[in-house]
């Protein structure tokens, strides 16, 4: 978990290291004695970590993790990404895929860890699933930088909300590890606290290459795991799913799907929990947390959290059991 503003600091112990706290960064890949295990500096520490964590990234995607608060200029950014990178090759735990088109300028930045990589990650992290995560199909790699840019976003919109603003951002595997379940895996598990007010968000990036049907299993799955159980003694409430997509319309579609998924199950007090907004929303003026979700058995646009929401979920739980 990490907190904004900087919860961790990255010292000089290399040249071109990060003085600024590693934002987005949870704090079980920020800790002390690994760096020394595997003799890497904090600043390469913490770019083996983002790698394991987001599976594959972009140069500039790293100078924005490494950089969170834009302390350094655009030069001295791209040369710390890039001296990161470099170390990483070195040392054969980072690389290019091989498979990158020559032509595709974008896959040719993309940078992941190799088998080498991951080991020593796995090595710092018992959490970290080596045996199961394959590195990314070019297919799997588009969907990875998409939830890397995601969290960048969602950060920058949580931080400028107020001052005492915090989020952290567990990926894909860290969630699967933290609620013990593997019956659905969302792309990655978001606590965030505002005024006061802490959230919990598993995170959907939907790049429309899925048929309805595939979506609406994934909701039903969603479902399970909130019959399960498992997550009661991790989480105090039921978290959200939030879902960002392509298009306004793709998330109108998508919203349809949940209803009917969540109408056929015995769960429908939770079809408010699912939400759903577009990248470029994301991206606009109103941001994360503005009125920019549609919300699934509701009209209209809506932020993504309503005070009112945990109690109108208590009051509907209570009358279905009654």
């Amino acid at each position: 978990m990490i907190a904004l503003p900087g919860q961790r600091h990255l010292s000089a112990g290399c040249r071109g290291a990060v003085a600024t706290a590693t934002a987005l960064q949870p704090l079980s890949r920020a800790i002390s004695p690994p760096a020394a295990q595997t003799s890497l500096c904090p600043r390469d520490l913490a770019t083996l970590g983002f790698l394991a964590g987001f599976r594959c990234l972009e140069v500039e995607q790293l100078e924005r993790l490494l950089d969170p608060a834009r302390s350094l200029t655009p030069g001295a950014r791209r040369r710390t990404a890039l001296r990161a990178l470099e170390s990483l090759r070195g040392r054969g735990l980072a690389a290019t895929p091989d498979d990158a088109p020559q032509g595709d300028r974008r896959a040719r930045l993309v940078h992941r860890l190799t088998a080498h990589g991951r080991r020593v990650y796995a090595s710092v992290d018992a959490r970290f699933p080596n045996e199961r995560l394959r590195p990314p199909t070019q297919g799997q790699a588009a969907h990875a930088l998409l939830v890397a840019d995601l969290a960048m976003t969602i950060h920058g919109t949580i931080a400028q909300a107020a001052a005492d603003a915090g989020m952290a951002w567990e990926s894909d595997w860290e969630a699967v590890a933290r609620v013990g379940s593997m019956v659905v895996i969302p792309d990655a598990l978001m606590t965030y606290e505002v005024a006061r007010r802490r959230t919990y968000a598993f995170i959907e990036a939907d790049r429309a290459n899925e048929y309805d049907a595939a979506f609406g299993r994934k909701v039903e799955r969603y479902l399970q795991l909130y019959r399960s159980d498992t997550w009661r003694d991790i989480l105090p409430v039921w978290p959200f799913v939030l879902t960002v997509t392509t298009t306004p319309g793709q998330a109108s579609r998508l919203k349809r799907t949940t209803v009917r998924a969540v109408s056929r199950s015995d769960c429908s007090a939770l079809i408010a929990r699912f939400r759903f907004t577009s990248l470029s929303q994301v991206h606009g003026p109103l941001g994360f947390l503005g009125p920019i979700w549609q919300v699934a058995g509701r009209e209209g646009l809506h932020r993504p959290i309503d005070p009112r929401d945990d109690e109108r979920r208590v009051a509907q739980v209570a009358t279905a059991q009654s």
